[in-house]
């Protein structure tokens, strides 16, 4: 038996083309405006937990500024 998407997967499926290139504050505001969380994730060394929430989508900044690409956390 298949499980159904997650909630930020269903949504990330419409909009992902809306959020690419992007500014950081305008991909947030769509994002958080659909009553998901939001996390802008910066080019550069880090390391991240993998915490899993059914109503966040990431945000992958570009090293120029906008948003690159996205994923359903």
């Amino acid at each position: 038996m298949e499980c159904p998407p997650i909630r930020a997967e269903a949504w990330l499926e419409e909009h992902e083309a809306d959020l690419i290139g992007l500014e950081e504050a305008d991909a947030v505001a769509l994002v958080e405006g659909a009553g998901l969380h939001a996390r802008v994730i910066a080019p550069g060394p880090g390391w991240m937990t993998q915490e899993q929430r059914r109503d966040r989508i990431d945000l992958w900044r570009s090293a120029e500024g906008p948003i690159a690409s996205a994923s359903a956390g």
